[in-house]
């Protein structure tokens, strides 16, 4: 799969408490998470359209992917809104809205992050899943998302800066800053052996 998969987040607690490290150029192993917050059911044939998302607006700002795929056999023993989505042949762990018939077509929308491991363990069956949703991707990119708090009552302020390594450590809080996160540009077709 050709595919480069911008933005796909990495929340700071993963990165602390599994040890996930990431450099620019390296090669990470995950599967997928889409948190979707629109889902458009196209049928049971094959709709045209795009069928992997495409990149748009400024870097760290393309939060939001637009997926077509085919829903796949695979439900959540956690949520009851967990389902499977399969964008061509890369199966993507899926909650937020309701549960779709296995086969049909939709277009999902919504944000990509890293499937944790209690995620991925919750769904059946299992290690099929498993072994079409992992994959090896190369990291294109490494976005380092920090937030600031204005005070009580106040907005938090949110900054984007390009980093080369992702990883949990010193350096997490500086100048009133904290890191929240990472977005994460992959490349499959890259990685592959």
């Amino acid at each position: 799969m050709g595919v480069l998969w911008r933005d796909v987040l990495v929340s700071d607690h993963v990165v602390g408490s599994d040890g996930l490290t990431a450099e620019v150029g390296g090669v990470v192993e995950m599967s997928l998470h889409l948190h979707c917050r629109e889902l458009t059911l196209l049928g049971k044939d094959e709709p045209p359209g795009p069928r992997v998302p495409e990149g748009y607006g400024e870097p760290g700002q393309r939060w939001v992917q637009d997926l077509v795929g085919q829903v796949a056999e695979g439900r959540s023993g956690i949520w009851a809104d967990g389902w499977v989505l399969d964008v061509d042949g890369l199966a993507l762990y899926v909650d937020g809205t309701a549960v779709p018939e296995p086969g049909g077509w939709v277009r999902a929308t919504g944000e990509l992050s890293i499937a944790e491991a209690y995620e991925t363990d919750a769904f059946e069956p299992g290690e099929e899943l498993v072994r079409k949703a992992e994959r090896s991707w190369l990291v294109r990119r490494i976005v380092r998302v920090d937030r600031q708090s204005g005070g009580p009552g106040a907005r938090h302020r949110t900054r984007h800066v390009e980093v080369d390594v992702m990883r949990f450590g010193p350096g997490r809080r500086r100048g009133g800053w904290w890191t929240v996160g990472y977005l994460l540009d992959l490349d499959g077709a890259a990685a592959a052996p």
